[in-house]
């Protein structure tokens, strides 16, 4: 496991307080892997450059008085654009001002329920990127390790039809998958104002009333690092009892020095995994519910769900 990594919770800011430090992480991130993914402040504003070893240095044994050419290791250089993320509450004043805690408090709660709403979103996009929204940024099934059934990084579950499900085994450090973020714009809650806000008919504004606006805009973005950063296990049967033997095929493809950190996947998918361990219970107990799979911990994921199965890239 790597040392513990800075995470959205951490960073995200309430009038100068850290959520993590109000407690409130937990109903904003619920159900989200931005709660435990490395997350990092972007090269450049809203452009974020990385670099990936894609071949070993090459070292070796010598004998006395003599040389041995050492070579380098080569990198591929990698460009992304960050997307905005908008969780922007616009409320009534008439309303807003007759809140029992006052208005001020009737923001900042309208803005927790928004700000959990934006990161369910941007768990979507993580995950199926601009198929879930074309104005946001690439997700993991947009590169090619991870889009067909014989991609690289692709562990088939042997499943068909439209009702499997995937799970995704990663490695979240600052080289690996990671959630990037401006830092000339991090994500803070700004200054409640008063402006006139407009009622919308089939698109067009038709009036306007008075009402307060607090802005919460940020730009993010996703690192999904080397090869050895994620695998996919696809086309997951449910029903079936080879659920967790399938991810433990996945792990099996992280190398020793860059082991895994965590495994997304459903509840039932987890589910799945806590019967299928049950039924090879020799006193018939009902098993406990998984936390890990050989010691990397499982995070519930509420963007992954039933999908198609994925075949071929031929």
């Amino acid at each position: 496991m790597p040392p513990t990594q800075t995470t959205l919770a951490e960073m995200l800011k309430i009038n100068d307080v850290s959520v993590a430090d109000l407690g409130i992480s937990d109903i904003i991130f619920a159900g989200s892997a931005f709660a435990m993914l490395n997350a990092q402040e972007s090269s450049n504003g809203t452009l974020h450059s990385y670099t990936v070893e894609t071949g070993a240095p090459t070292v070796g044994f010598r004998a006395a008085n003599t040389g041995h050419n050492n070579a380098a290791g080569s990198s591929t250089k990698y460009d992304i654009s960050l997307k905005i993320l908008d969780a922007t509450v616009q409320e009534d004043k008439a309303i807003a001002d007759v809140w029992r805690n006052g208005s001020e408090a009737f923001m900042e709660k309208r803005a927790l329920r928004n700000l959990a709403q934006a990161f369910n979103q941007a768990e979507k996009q993580f995950l199926y990127g601009t198929g879930n929204d074309s104005d946001g940024f690439v997700g993991l099934v947009e590169n090619d390790a991870y889009k067909y059934q014989d991609s690289e990084k692709v562990i088939d579950g042997g499943g068909s039809g439209s009702a499997v499900q995937s799970a995704y085994i990663i490695r979240s450090t600052e080289d690996d998958l990671s959630v990037v973020y401006n830092g000339d714009e991090p994500m803070t809650m700004g200054e409640i104002y008063e402006a006139l806000l407009n009622e919308y008919s089939g698109g067009n504004a038709v009036s306007q009333y008075s009402g307060y606006v607090l802005p919460i805009i940020s730009w993010l973005g996703l690192q999904i690092g080397s090869k050895h950063s994620v695998v996919r296990v696809a086309n997951l049967d449910l029903s079936g009892t080879n659920v967790e033997d399938k991810i433990q095929d996945g792990l099996a493809e992280f190398p020793e020095d860059k082991p895994a950190t965590h495994i997304l996947l459903s509840k039932k998918c987890r589910r799945s995994i806590q019967k299928a361990r049950q039924s090879y219970n020799p006193y018939g107990a009902p098993a406990v519910i998984p936390d890990n799979i050989d010691g990397v911990p499982l995070v519930l994921s509420a963007a992954l769900g039933a999908e198609t199965a994925i075949e071929d890239e031929s």
